[in-house]
């Protein structure tokens, strides 16, 4: 299982690659960054949902246009399966 989600102010793009099959997202919630274990929620357009805890392990922060982007490492428990991975919440208006 591979899943990438970009979440923009008024849309969702990614993928979920199952079983060898690709699917796109179609929706996608996430709890607020502040929460060091984050509930996450993706439907997907096959209408198959993928839902868990994300649970941050590592923090990070990079520069980038002239302010910082934060990024965590993450353990996730979902109804698929556990998953390794990161989320970046990264915001340009600051």
């Amino acid at each position: 299982i591979a899943m990438l989600v970009v979440a923009f102010t008024e849309r969702v793009d990614g993928y979920a690659l199952i079983d060898g099959a690709m699917h796109g997202i179609r929706s996608f919630e996430i709890d607020d960054k502040a929460l060091e274990s984050r509930r996450f929620r993706a439907v997907l357009s096959n209408d198959q949902t993928i839902e868990g805890i994300a649970r941050v392990v590592q923090t990070w922060s990079v520069p980038i246009e002239g302010t910082r982007r934060p990024g965590t490492g993450i353990l996730v428990e979902s109804n698929v399966g556990p998953l390794l991975g990161t989320l970046n919440d990264w915001d340009p208006q600051g």
